[in-house]
């Protein structure tokens, strides 16, 4: 098992993180609802990563996403235990313990930019999403200004 320095670099959910995976339960007839939610993950260093993701179930109670044709999972992590809430977005092996890439953030859906990658684990430039992500940093404040 690699290490990486408590820092900027090593993700939290290395350390909040459970095995159970996403729960399907209610989550794939919700993304039905409300059509096949789909992300597409581009310009990452390690290009297994890139593609297509499509909605599979819930977990930390919003979304997660698997490939289509690999076994790498989008996630969110929120870990309560220094009482105020610290959440993360992932991209994960099979919802494993170490993140690839990573960005601190606390939306409901995973960002468009902003994505880091964990030097211990994924080398090179971090992605960028596209289709069912959140709005670009600024981009959802900008947006509930106006409509204030």
């Amino acid at each position: 098992t690699v290490s990486a320095p408590a820092d900027a670099r090593s993700s939290l959910a290395n350390m909040i993180r459970g095995r159970a995976g996403c729960s399907s339960a209610g989550g794939r007839a919700a993304a039905a609802a409300s059509g096949a939610a789909e992300i597409v993950v581009s310009g990452c260093g390690n290009e297994s990563i890139n593609g297509t993701y499509r909605r599979d179930g819930e977990r930390d109670g919003v979304p997660c996403y698997r490939h289509a044709a690999a076994s790498w999972t989008i996630e969110r992590d929120t870990d309560r235990s220094a009482g105020e809430a610290v959440s993360e977005w992932c991209i994960c092996d099979d919802y494993g313990f170490e993140s690839h890439c990573f960005v601190k953030v606390a939306g409901d859906l995973p960002p468009a930019a902003g994505w880091a990658c964990s030097p211990a684990v994924c080398t090179g430039h971090p992605p960028s999403l596209s289709g069912a992500v959140a709005a670009a940093a600024g981009e959802a404040e900008a947006v509930e200004a106006l409509l204030a």
